[in-house]
């Protein structure tokens, strides 16, 4: 449903932001990343894709707080 609204309606920040969130459900997070960076290249501002992607780049840089 959610890649459908992308087809039909181009490009749709919460449907990027929402594949973004399935994504980290199953612990993808290089495709989280991707999806996140997608709805900020529509709406810079969109805050749940800003939290979301901060929260990935923090883990990269500092693996022992992703543990916790």
């Amino acid at each position: 449903a959610v890649e459908r609204e992308i087809e039909v309606g181009g490009d749709s920040v919460s449907a990027y932001n929402m594949l973004g969130e399935i994504c980290l459900t199953f612990g993808d997070t290089q495709s989280a990343g991707r999806f996140f960076r997608s709805a900020l290249a529509i709406d810079p501002d969109h805050p749940a894709a800003k939290k979301h992607l901060a929260a990935i780049e923090d883990r990269h840089e500092n693996p022992s707080v992703a543990s916790l």
